[in-house]
């Protein structure tokens, strides 16, 4: 593969991924048997680390839910799982620690088979096969709850824990996705049905509930988890594999509780999920949001009903406004999880910290049910470990990006905020008069685009976003009309004191410049955004590539499509991490090392404009993409990033999109710069 310059292709080296959130997931099992353990659920007897009594001793049963999927073979996530329990120095004389390989096409050792789940013990530092069956579908409550079974009629125990390993999509999509069955995810209510089902309730509660997932620490999964555990361990964002640290299941004491369980979970995932940010950021502080948690299932109900008072007390009219103003990330700073698919994908889960939300909703401040809540929070919240204020330990769901059909109400979390989401997926459909909105732009150096906004407006955007689009004239190609390619984009920021939302234009470029001073420019889409430390971050899809020196060699040929995070210090950008991407939706939970591979590949696709039946650009997501895409291939070692301003011959172009409250896209017109 030529290692250099741009060129259009048809077919691109490594595919362009688009990701998209999920829709309805099928349920589907294989022809083998669903469950199989066909017993009856047994009356369980347990009870709490938290009420030991003269030194009784409480053996622990610990259940892992091991679904490989496609992180076990790109990153050995399940074999490097087991093999930290089993290094952890556990005492396994009285503790049980069971675990259910599934999942996953390919397993990197133990000789876990591939076409069979299997249950193994682990005793002693070895994992003892116990019994395997048909592969089953991870995604399925039956498959589940038929483990869950085995091991409390097998290995019964006055303590039980459940680990679920895999994906998570948070309260609205579940988690441990089947990548052979549709990605079917256990949804919450199948969770809870399981555990009914096999036998543990309000009155035989197992200690902790760890979800080894992304997404998972909201107020509706805890909520929904409190009648079969005391404790949940959790993420509010995403988890990511190489921040994994199992070596906290030694803390599994006889007379230990979920809640110093939980808070030995939460220290050794954080604590090694930050000191890899630290490896990888070379600007010395954390690249991306981490945050583990230990809530306490007793104190949740508290919570559920300081969310039921706070709503119970505001009108419909006084609810929109405070949706507004609060669910808005774009306006108020709220701190949305996964924010990076948010804004570079399709895929979004609409979840925002619950006290960041309350301490920064203006029409909200001194309100004493306000202050309620965050208070139930703070004490459901065993611990948190996080790498930013505005993470606290608990998500809530807000519907901002409103998609697909409506399910929040399944939850049963707070009738009252229920009753106000399902009011704002009924009046989703409504629109915005936004005819008279023009963004101007300043003809400066660097120009400034903003969007003033009529006092009605304000009260119902949620926020804007520009495009930079580009002609230019690349060897071989030639744009027509209505064809440009996406340069960057940016959220247009708002002012506290006016209805104005406003952003600086960077007309700049990525260069890249070679070891022999060699300057090849790429116009590969990139988006603007700045962290909570005021750093600007670019982020950029992007091809990783490594190929063996013999080009048949297909095991050792590797082709990655990632989602690249580039630091900015001046005209200098520093990659700081790539994360794989597929077309799951979900976040992958996977770093990439870009320098462990030869070559990395920017591309871009030329877009056609889309219009609606009154000639008006339809958004970016609509547009046509050409079969033809502008690449840029170069080495990875050996080069550095600049932002310039190109030299070629490059027509500029605005574009901008405004969402509603409600997940609406409105569009002004295309202008030249």
């Amino acid at each position: 593969m030529n290692p250099k310059k741009k060129k259009i292709i048809i077919i691109c080296a490594v595919a362009v991924i688009v990701i998209g959130i999920f829709g309805n997931i099928m349920s589907t099992l294989t022809a083998e048997p669903s469950s199989p353990v066909s017993a009856p659920a047994v009356s369980l007897q347990t009870v709490s680390g938290d009420s030991v009594i003269n030194g009784e001793i409480l053996p622990k049963t610990v259940m892992i839910y091991l679904d490989g999927a496609d992180l076990e073979k790109s990153n050995k996530f399940g074999t490097r799982t087991i093999k930290e329990i089993i290094d952890s120095g556990l005492d396994t004389d009285f503790h049980n620690v069971l675990v259910y390989t599934c999942g996953s096409d390919y397993w990197n050792n133990y000789n876990i088979p591939t076409d069979r789940d299997c249950i193994y013990l682990i005793r002693n530092g070895t994992l003892n096969l116990l019994t395997d069956y048909p592969a089953q579908n991870v995604g399925s409550q039956s498959t589940l709850e038929a483990f869950m079974r085995y091991c409390t009629q097998n290995y019964p125990a006055q303590q039980y824990g459940l680990i679920l390993c895999n994906h998570g999509g948070g309260p609205n999509y579940g988690v441990c996705a089947d990548y052979r069955n549709n990605m079917d995810m256990l949804s919450i209510t199948e969770l809870q049905n399981a555990f009914r089902n096999v036998g543990f309730g309000p009155e035989a509660k197992m200690e902790f509930i760890i979800f080894e997932a992304c997404l998972m620490a909201s107020a509706e999964v805890a909520y929904c988890m409190k009648d079969y555990a005391h404790y949940m361990m959790a993420s509010e964002n995403v988890s990511y594999v190489e921040g994994s640290d199992f070596s906290f299941i030694k803390s599994l004491d006889i007379y230990n509780s979920g809640a110093q369980i939980g808070t030995e979970y939460a220290d050794c995932f954080y604590n090694k999920s930050y000191s890899l940010s630290q490896r990888l950021s070379s600007a010395g502080y954390s690249i991306y949001d981490i945050t583990y948690s230990c809530i306490d299932l007793a104190k949740i109900e508290k919570v559920e009903q300081a969310m039921d008072d706070l709503f119970l007390s505001s009108n419909a009219t006084t609810f929109l406004k405070s949706m507004i103003t609060s669910s808005s990330f774009h306006a108020r700073k709220v701190k949305e999880t996964a924010d990076s698919y948010g804004e570079a994908t399709d895929a979004t889960y609409d979840l925002i910290d619950l006290t960041d939300w309350m301490k920064s909703n203006l029409l909200f401040q001194g309100n004493t049910l306000m202050q309620n809540l965050v208070v139930a929070v703070e004490d459901a919240v065993v611990c948190n470990r996080a790498s930013t204020p505005h993470m606290n330990g608990l998500s809530v769901y807000y519907p901002h990006n409103i998609k697909g059909d409506y399910r929040y109400d399944r939850l049963g979390f707070s009738d009252e905020y229920s009753k106000h989401v399902k009011m704002c997926y009924d009046e989703s459909q409504s629109q915005l008069n936004v005819s008279d909105l023009s963004p101007s732009v300043t003809a400066e150096q660097t120009p400034e685009l903003t969007l003033g906004l009529s006092d009605t407006q304000a009260q119902s955007i949620a926020g804007a976003r520009y495009y930079l689009l580009a002609k230019y004239k690349p060897d071989g190609y030639s744009f027509e009309e209505n064809e440009y390619v996406i340069i960057s984009s940016e959220k247009l920021n708002p002012s506290d004191t006016d209805n104005i939302l406003s952003a600086q234009i960077d007309l700049r470029i990525p260069v890249i410049y070679e070891a022999d001073g060699t300057r090849t420019p790429f116009f590969s889409p990139l988006t603007r955004s700045t962290d909570d430390n005021g750093n600007t971050v670019y982020t950029s899809f992007c091809g990783l590539i490594d190929v063996p020196e013999d080009i048949y060699d297909t095991e050792n040929l590797r082709m990655d499509t990632a989602l690249l995070t580039m630091t900015a210090e001046g005209d200098s950008l520093t990659v700081a991490y790539a994360e794989k991407s597929d077309e799951s939706g979900l976040p992958s939970r996977l770093l990439l090392d870009p320098y462990t591979y030869k070559e990395i590949e920017f591309f871009s696709p030329i877009r056609k404009v889309t219009f609606d039946s009154d000639n008006k650009p339809l958004p970016v997501s609509a547009w046509e993409k050409s079969s033809n895409y502008l690449v840029t291939n170069l080495p990875v070692n050996g080069i550095s990033l600049k932002l310039e301003e190109p030299s070629e011959d490059v027509e500029y172009f605005i574009f901008t999109v405004i969402t509603d409250i409600y997940g609406n896209e409105y569009t002004t017109e295309i202008t030249a710069l």
